[in-house]
């Protein structure tokens, strides 16, 4: 079973702490964490934007960090975006990517992001939230050329 198949459940006990490490290691730039890391509190309560804010801060702006893995898709949720856009108000936002199965990241603007989804499939996480499914081979052109 793939990793966007298992329950939200499931999902929690990994979710990020890949992607996440290997970004600190990789990161030349100083950050400090932003974003909930599993809170010791109901995060379905908290407003959209609070649950989805970037995970990481730096002096250029906010970053998020997402992990793919073997199925080489990145499975972005549809109100993450929406999220990451009201967060992209006060500073700017990057989505980093790491790609676990071939060990290499990318680094895209919002705006980059905005134009992977205009042609992006939908599907859908278990619980029923909507992501859209972006193929690596979108997020890695510039490595292809």
């Amino acid at each position: 079973m793939s990793f966007s198949e298992r329950t939200w459940t499931e999902r929690l006990g990994q979710m990020g702490d890949e992607a996440e490490t290997e970004f600190e290691a990789r990161s030349k730039l100083g950050f400090v964490r932003s974003g909930l890391r599993r809170p010791k509190v109901r995060v379905r309560d908290l407003h959209l934007y609070e649950r989805h804010r970037p995970d990481y801060l730096t002096s250029r702006g906010y970053v998020e960090v997402m992990g793919m893995g073997e199925d080489q898709i990145l499975k972005l949720k549809v109100k993450k975006l929406e999220a990451l856009h009201f967060w992209a108000l006060l500073m700017p936002v990057t989505l980093w990517v790491w790609d676990s199965h071939k060990k290499r990241s990318t680094e895209l603007p919002l705006a980059r992001v905005d134009a992977l989804v205009v042609r992006a499939k939908i599907a859908f996480f278990p619980e029923g939230s909507a992501y859209y499914e972006i193929p690596a081979e979108n997020l890695f052109e510039k490595e292809a050329a």
